[in-house]
């Protein structure tokens, strides 16, 4: 089976370097841009944070907290990243400057409600940054108006690592993480790739990248979303049971694969 294989792959790669693999809890993501601040909170400049290749220019690969960018249309904060809209309320040629305005909104919001339970220096200069940002002076920055996609980091001036690695942020996230309720309404089955019961996925949250034609978020190679193709009363995914673990890793294997810092060594267009 390839999700079993896949699977296994993931326990290979966790510990190679080269691959960046996420554990669970986290996602590698695409890095194109970074906002980097003064110690005291207050902007230093919007730097491009994009690698250049033989190729060309390429987004640079970074672990962040929390997994892929959740699907849909609802108004969905990441934390510590994001996109421009969400990070800076700004988007090049914007057609839904609303919708834009109530992103970053709820991304200070999330942050700043927060502020007082990290008792981290560099999460208060991020705070700091987003009471005091004007969106409409992201015209100053001409390097915002080529960003068409992409997701952008924090980061202190002078520190060679991201705000969101700072250690008691860190130690924060893993504690929220092991803290973090169940699902009252949880499915425990068998998973159909390792065998173990376990609590299932009701969808596959993590979308697989560098799939042409796929939709934007990417795309999904187990999925029903019709009723058609549900049986015996099992909706979603519990059509095809897999843990939420098995979930997480074959799709973060796959993603390795496809769209990692290695993909060029896996990846073959016919």
């Amino acid at each position: 089976m390839i999700l079993h294989a896949l699977n296994e792959l993931y326990s290979r790669l966790k510990d190679d370097p080269d691959y960046q693999i996420a554990l669970p809890g986290y996602s590698t993501q695409k890095i194109n841009f970074r906002v980097v601040l003064k110690p005291d909170g207050r902007l230093f400049e919007i730097q491009d944070s994009q690698i250049q290749t033989d190729r060309g220019l390429r987004p640079r690969s970074v672990k962040v907290l929390g997994g892929a960018k959740p699907s849909g249309s609802g108004i969905n904060p990441c934390f510590l990243w994001d996109n421009s809209g969400y990070m800076l309320g700004y988007r090049p040629e914007d057609e839904n400057p609303d919708r834009t305005a109530k992103s970053f909104a709820a991304f200070r919001e999330k942050h700043l409600n927060l502020e007082k339970k990290m008792g981290s220096k560099p999460f208060s200069a991020v705070c700091h940054f987003l009471e005091e940002w004007d969106p409409s002076t992201a015209d100053d920055y001409p390097f915002l108006s080529q960003l068409k996609t992409g997701f952008g980091v924090f980061q202190i001036l002078g520190k060679s690592s991201f705000v969101h690695e700072d250690s008691l942020i860190q130690k924060w996230w893993k504690q929220r993480e092991a803290e973090e309720p169940s699902e009252t309404d949880e499915v425990v089955e068998q998973c159909l790739i390792t065998g173990a019961v376990a609590p299932i996925a009701r969808i596959h949250e993590e979308k697989i990248k560098g799939v042409a034609d796929a939709q934007s978020g990417g795309a999904t190679i187990v999925g029903f979303n019709a009723h058609a193709f549900e049986s015996y009363g099992k909706s979603q995914s519990y059509n095809a049971p897999v843990s939420k673990t098995a979930a997480f890793q074959y799709s973060t294997a796959l993603n390795a694969l496809l769209a990692g810092p290695m993909s060029e060594k896996h990846r073959l267009r016919l």
